[in-house]
Order: structure tokens, then sequence, then C-alpha cells
């Protein structure tokens, strides 16, 4: 099964297996909440996720966005220097 993620704004389409998005989002999420909104421009009126079968005409013509890897990402948060300073007690 493809999912197919199209955005009228910015007129981007993907095509995903659903069986590469399984183990990422669970299958507890439904068609149509997985992104909510275009990666590329933001906006969500224009944003539309529905699934269909892969045919045979859809052999060699159709480009499929597979996962690659996974990257860690490191997170940051800004402290100030010197001991932490706790709230008075009530």
């Amino acid at each position: 099964m493809l999912i197919v993620c199209t955005c009228r704004h910015c007129r981007r389409t993907v095509n995903y297996l659903a069986a590469d998005l399984l183990p990422i989002y669970g299958h507890l999420r439904l068609i149509g909440e997985v992104w909510r909104q275009c990666p590329r421009c933001g906006r969500s009126d224009g944003w539309r996720e529905q699934a269909r079968y892969a045919t045979s005409d859809d052999v060699g013509n159709v480009l499929i966005r597979r996962p690659a890897g996974f990257r860690q990402v490191r997170q940051w948060k800004d402290e100030w220097y010197g001991p932490q300073e706790r709230p008075p007690p009530a």
C-alpha cells in the first residue's frame, strides 16, 4: 500500500510505502494524521494524505521515499553559569 502526500500550495507530492512508516509511527496513526501539515511550507489547509494500492503501471514510474538510516540529534539548552537558585519555600 502506498501513502500519497500532496500539498496544493507548494505543489509537492511524496509517496511512501505504508510498511516503511509502520515501525516509525506505529499502527495507531491514521492516514491524514501522520504529519497534519506540509513539511516543506508548513501549511495544513492544502495538505492531503491518502492511501492507495500500487498497480502494475506504478512499477518504474513512481518515486518512493524510503528510510535511509537514523541520525541522532543532540539537544541543547541554555543555563546560567553558577549554582542553581531554588524558589523560596511557601
